[in-house]
């Protein structure tokens, strides 16, 4: 996951109850990655994405959402 590069504009990436056995960064790095290669998205609450408005994502309450455009 850290090596292979995502491909871009996916609509779904399944990861459930993979990220928590990464370190914090490798997990920033992930995030971003997931960030960069899919379209609008919800993280689930009980993710913690640290730095997550850095990366790019926007708080929606429970979730972090990726904006329909990104600044």
């Amino acid at each position: 996951m850290l090596r292979d590069p995502c491909p871009s504009g996916l609509d779904l990436l399944v990861c459930r109850n993979v990220v928590i056995y990464f370190a914090d960064e490798e997990k920033q790095r992930l995030f971003y990655n997931f960030f960069r290669a899919l379209r609008p998205v919800w993280v689930g609450s009980t993710e913690r994405v640290a730095e997550a408005q850095e990366i790019g994502f926007v708080s929606a309450r429970l979730f972090f959402q990726r904006p329909l455009t990104s600044s």
